[in-house]
């Protein structure tokens, strides 16, 4: 197995205010003034999405969900979910509806017990009909020692398959979230996972991480429970139109981030103030939806 670096993610679903997520605040209250925050920005007709790299790690806050993921090394997954707890813990009063620990991994050479969960019971009959199988997606909720466990597998002909793991715990508020992620076993959950994975499926424990990292240097983002992946929007159609793209570098313990941006063909432009700059790119988009292509899904 092939570890993703973008799926090692922690995700806190609620209803959060990602105005507080600034450079300084994530420096000062989440890596104890460190420094060193670079920030991201991606723009699509209908949102901005925000990411912030620090010390390996990915955050990416969104109105319903706050992301914290690894950047390359899927062995910092422990410190993705520190931070998410510390976000708990300073943030106590945000409404807070669930937490999932996230983990996928690229199969190349699938084993037998993997290409029979991949092979669908209606396979023949579908060939029979004159139809042919080009993919496959499967979904399963599964409790396992108390946890509750969504797993995913795709696989498409002639390709590798993947499989993607979601960890979910439904809490009240932000102190049962945090206790989730701070109990014993949630510190085990990837030894679980290669194991549970290993008993299903055959599968070896995590291989080819050295080759995968080399491979995938500048892998983007981390993606959340279920399918939202703000990583997928640094390949909208509005960037290859050099339509309202970004990218952010921060100064060292500035916090006002120096983003190039490219406005229309061959225009760049400087900005000093990120937000100030979103405020004005969503109205700027507004005004131009009807002429930017359709976004891909994000």
């Amino acid at each position: 197995m092939i570890p993703q670096p973008e799926q090692f993610t922690t995700v806190l679903v609620g209803s959060w205010n990602p105005a507080i997520f600034t450079p300084q605040w994530i420096d000062q209250q989440l890596f104890d003034g460190a420094g060193d925050i670079a920030a991201e920005l991606g723009f699509t007709p209908r949102a901005t999405v925000t990411r912030f790299l620090a010390h390996g790690l990915v955050l990416i806050p969104g109105n319903s969900r706050v992301a914290i993921g690894v950047h390359t090394e899927t062995e910092r997954w422990p410190e993705a979910k520190a931070i998410g707890a510390k976000i708990l813990k300073l943030l106590s009063h945000t409404p807070v509806t669930a937490v999932g620990i996230n983990f996928g991994f690229t199969v190349e050479e699938a084993t037998p017990q993997l290409e029979a969960a991949l092979r669908p019971a209606d396979t023949a009959a579908l060939a029979r009909a004159g139809a042919e199988v080009r993919s496959v997606d499967l979904g399963r909720t599964l409790m396992m020692h108390g946890q509750v466990l969504n797993l995913r597998l795709k696989h498409d002909v002639g390709g590798s398959a993947t499989i993607h793991l979601n960890y979910h715990f439904d809490c009240d508020s932000p102190a049962q979230a945090r206790n989730w992620l701070e109990q014993p076993a949630s510190a085990t959950l990837l030894e679980q996972t290669q194991l549970f994975l290993q008993q299903s499926y055959n599968l070896a424990p995590i291989e080819g991480r050295k080759r995968f990292m080399t491979e995938h240097s500048t892998a983007t983002d981390a993606t959340t429970s279920g399918d939202f992946r703000p990583a997928a929007c640094t390949d909208l159609p509005t960037i290859s139109n050099l339509v309202g793209s970004a990218t952010a570098f921060s100064l060292p313990h500035a916090y006002r981030s120096r983003t190039l941006r490219v406005i229309d063909k061959g225009t760049f432009v400087i900005i000093d103030d990120v937000m100030a700059e979103t405020r004005r790119m969503h109205h700027y988009l507004r005004n131009r939806k009807s002429q930017i292509a359709p976004e891909s899904s994000c």
